[in-house]
C-alpha cells in the first residue's frame, strides 16, 4: 500500500473529507458474472496530499 508523503505544513496530515465515491469491480467467469460495489471516501490535506478512506455514508 502506498503511503502519503509527510505533511509539509504540520507534523501530521489533517485529513478533510471531500466526497464519497462508489467503486465497482466486475468478475466474469464461465458460470456467470459477479459485481462488487465498495463505498470509499476521498480525503484531502491542506498540503495537497489526498487518500481514500472510510466513507461517511453507507452503501
Amino acid at each position: 500500500m502506498k503511503t502519503a508523503p509527510k505533511c509539509t505544513l504540520a507534523p501530521k496530515h489533517k485529513w478533510e473529507w471531500v466526497k464519497d465515491v462508489t467503486n465497482m469491480t466486475a468478475t466474469i467467469t464461465h458460470k456467470g458474472s459477479t459485481r462488487k460495489l465498495s463505498r470509499r471516501g476521498i480525503y484531502k490535506c491542506a498540503c495537497g496530499a489526498d487518500r481514500q478512506g472510510v466513507a461517511r455514508s453507507g452503501l
